[in-house]
């Protein structure tokens, strides 16, 4: 999952929260901020990203700062999630080619390295 589906997903499921706390129905909520429940539904899902029209129009629906919209602490350990994945990728990569012994081994991981 790239960066961006993930911040989505946080964001979705941070304003769901907010919206459930303060009690309000996808229907309302939706009605509120000028767009469909199937839309709401979407972004709350993680699957749409919210304008920044729905953003502000969010945030002063739920009375909270529109800075609470956005989990910087789940985005941010998505983040170092995402750099341990690639340090460990990064780790395997390098024993794999310590254990080469040729130039021709090397250039065929390199030829199927390219073609994922």
């Amino acid at each position: 999952m790239d960066s961006s589906k993930a911040v989505d997903i946080l964001f979705g499921q941070r304003l769901s929260e907010l919206r459930r706390s303060a009690g309000v129905s996808t229907l309302s909520f939706a009605f509120q901020l000028g767009i469909s429940p199937q839309e709401l539904d979407d972004i709350e899902q993680g699957n749409s990203r919210a304008t920044p029209q729905v953003l502000e129009q969010a945030a002063r629906a739920l009375g909270v700062p529109i800075t609470a919209l956005v989990p910087v602490a789940e985005i941010a350990a998505a983040a170092d999630a995402g750099k341990d994945v690639v340090e460990g990728m990064r780790a395997e990569a390098h024993s794999l080619v310590d254990q080469l012994k040729t130039a021709g081994q090397l250039k065929a991981v390199c030829m199927m390295l390219k073609t994922i």
